[in-house]
């Protein structure tokens, strides 16, 4: 990782090397928020057709 980017990561606190726990918990969170979003579409489609 480029240093002004790991600075960066760091000022977030999303430093991935020293807590890879955080990467999987944001993507199982991306991955829900993901899931709602398209059963929400799948529903408002069903309920419009």
């Amino acid at each position: 990782m480029d240093l002004p980017l790991r600075a960066l990561a760091d000022s977030l606190g999303l430093d991935l090397a020293r807590r890879p726990r955080l990467l999987l918990v944001a993507a199982l969170l991306s991955l829900a928020l993901w899931s709602v979003i398209g059963w929400a579409a799948w529903w408002l489609v069903g309920r419009l057709v």
